[in-house]
Order: C-alpha cells, then sequence, then structure tokens
C-alpha cells in the first residue's frame, strides 16, 4: 500500500493531558491515541517482538498468550520434573517471561540466557541500555533526559532509587557527650532544619527531622538525619505497607497536638 494511503494523523501538538514525553512524541507521529496503538505504532510493536522471538526461541521458549493472568499461573499443569526445564514467555502490554527448572543451577543458566537474550535485542536495536537493580531484581533501563524513573551510579553500581543503597557521609561535628535521654528542645518559630541549623550554630547532620505518614491505617514517625531525604518507596518497603502518604495537617494536630515544624518524638505514644 502506497504510504499515502496509510491512516496516519500526526498532531502539531499532544494533547496536554499527556504527561510523558515519548507519549506526546508518539501521538505527535500518529502512533497512539490515549491507549490504543495506531498502524504505525502496530507495526513497531510487531517488529520488536519479532526481534524478540528470534533470540528467545533458540533458547526453547515457547509463546503463550494469557492476557488474564501471569504465564506462571500455568505451571501447576506440570506433571513430573521429567518435563523441566520450560521457558515461556508472552507478548501482552509489556514481555514476560519465565523459566522453570530442576536445580538453582539450571533456574540461574536459564536466567542468563534470557539476560543475554535481552540485551542483544536492545544492543541489535541501537538503544543503549544500563543495567540497574531493583526491587524486583535486575533492572533493564535506557538512560534519556525525558525517563519516567531514575537511578543512582557510583562507579560499577547502578540501581534504581527505591532498592539503591546509600553510606552517609560522617557528620563535620561529633555528637556531644553525655547520656543522650531525651529532654525538650525548644525552638521559637523555627520550622525547618535549615532554621535550626542557623538557631543552634550546628550543621543539619547534627539534627533531627520528625515527619508523620500515613501508613495503611496508621500514623507512624519517621526520624531521619537533618541532611537526608525520606524515600518513600524504601519507607513502604519496609513498613510492608500498599498505602503511603504524608499525614495531613488535621491527621497531625489530632495525633499530636501540634503542627509541622514543631514535632518531635518526645512524650508520643500510641504511634510507631
Amino acid at each position: 500500500m502506497h504510504w499515502s494511503r496509510l491512516f496516519i494523523p500526526t498532531l502539531r501538538e499532544a494533547p496536554a493531558e499527556i504527561s510523558t514525553a515519548g507519549g506526546r512524541l508518539l501521538t505527535r507521529a500518529g502512533y497512539q491515541r490515549e491507549d490504543a496503538w495506531l498502524y504505525l505504532g502496530r507495526r513497531s510493536l510487531r517488529r520488536i517482538a519479532n526481534m524478540v522471538r528470534a533470540e528467545l526461541e533458540p533458547l526453547g521458549a515457547q509463546e503463550m498468550l494469557s492476557p488474564k493472568q501471569p504465564i506462571a499461573h500455568f505451571a501447576r499443569e506440570l506433571r513430573s520434573y521429567k518435563q523441566l526445564p520450560q521457558i515461556w514467555c508472552q507478548f501482552h502490554n509489556a514481555l514476560e517471561a519465565a523459566s522453570f527448572n530442576r536445580s538453582a543451577e539450571e533456574s540461574e543458566q536459564r536466567y542468563q540466557a534470557i539476560r543475554a537474550a535481552i540485551h542483544n535485542v536492545l544492543r541489535n536495536s541501537g538503544v543503549g541500555c544500563t543495567i540497574a537493580d531493583s526491587i524486583w531484581g535486575e533492572k533493564f533501563v535506557i538512560p534519556c533526559l525525558s525517563g519516567e524513573d531514575s537511578i543512582a551510579r557510583a562507579g560499577s553500581y547502578v540501581a534504581a532509587l527505591p532498592s539503591a543503597v546509600s553510606i552517609a557521609t560522617p557528620t563535620p561535628v561529633p555528637d556531644p557527650e553525655g547520656d543522650f535521654a531525651p529532654e525538650p528542645f525548644h525552638t521559637p518559630n523555627r520550622k525547618t532544619i535549615a532554621d535550626l541549623a542557623e538557631f543552634t550554630g550546628l550543621p543539619e547532620t547534627s539534627h533531627i527531622k520528625s515527619l508523620v505518614m500515613f501508613a495503611d491505617r496508621d500514623l507512624v514517625m519517621v526520624l531521619l538525619r537533618g541532611d537526608h531525604q525520606l524515600s518513600e518507596a524504601k519507607l513502604a518497603r519496609a513498613l510492608d505497607v500498599s498505602v503511603l502518604r504524608p499525614a495531613i495537617l488535621s491527621e497531625i494536630q489530632k495525633a499530636l497536638g501540634a503542627e509541622p515544624g514543631s514535632l518531635g518524638p518526645l512524650g508520643v505514644t500510641g504511634m510507631r
């Protein structure tokens, strides 16, 4: 079919509600409309899927399609270890691949083979990718200026921010001597760590910030070194909660009788 006959509805500007740079480009170029893939989008996805198939099929991967549940659901129908190993994959909203093996060593071999296959696909596509540690295992990431996620790098170490491990820098001023018994410390009209540092003449590392978070159904108080920032993803993981957000003013006032900027752990009861 001639190019002029194809349905390719390009736009000068993408709709304002599209938040990602990639989504805006795909919409403007006529590849996508909201959650629908148009002709050019489907053609590109088929080409990508065929590249993945060319890498996985030599490993013995068997393609399935299970839109409503993960393909691992069907592992219950494996009758004997003699049927192992198995590698299954599907192309739906994303590539899903699973392997079932007879030993940990075999699992590692299959994992490395699938990992190398995906790496080959990205390399052959001309896409520069990096493998980063993440909560869910290794993650292929493609550095760009308009990405939706962030990674941390330090030498050869690369990790997604929610799982990145950091080492706190030493504090420039040592903690004072004493028994460290908690005691009230009045900070009139000082609401931020920067205000406290100016008020006490000590650096931010010598202070503790108190944050109140709503975690599933309860409030929790989080204590952080003054120069650190809270990772909500790491806290949710540590607390094993599905809903995590900063507590609102009325919740904080009801629980502690004070407002943000005037909080601390002294005398707090009934709150983790």
